[in-house]
């Protein structure tokens, strides 16, 4: 379904809805080794703010929404996305375990998770 299901969907703007859901990911796999660090949150902010598409949004307001959501409804989101975001949010999850200098085993679980939801070979 690859190519072809990608052929109407945007692979470079990300929604808002997407941003949210890689917002609740992002801060899954952070706060899942029960210490979020001052580096994980950089690169979740940068994340946020550096990806393509429209971001006139409040902070707070966005924050707070976002983890208003179903976790159910953002992996739909995160699902439904092109090939290349998909490919980004797995990127990013795997360089957010890492930058604080351990992959904990927990954290691993969340990527593989992740990894097999969203059906993306990184081969």
């Amino acid at each position: 379904m690859g190519f072809i299901g990608d052929l109407f969907k945007e692979e470079v703007n990300w929604s808002e809805e997407e941003l949210k859901a890689l917002h609740v990911s992002m801060v899954s796999m952070a706060a899942i080794d029960g210490n979020v660090d001052e580096n994980e949150i950089a690169l979740m902010s940068a994340a946020i703010e550096n990806l393509p598409g429209s971001k006139s949004f409040n902070w707070q307001n966005f924050i707070t929404s976002a983890l208003e959501i179903k976790i159910e409804v953002h992996f739909a989101t995160l699902k439904a996305m092109h090939k290349k975001k998909k490919i980004i949010v797995l990127a990013l999850l795997g360089t957010l375990a890492l930058v604080d200098g351990e992959l904990d085993d927990k954290e691993l679980q969340i990527f593989n998770g992740m990894k097999s939801m969203l059906n993306v070979d990184l081969k």
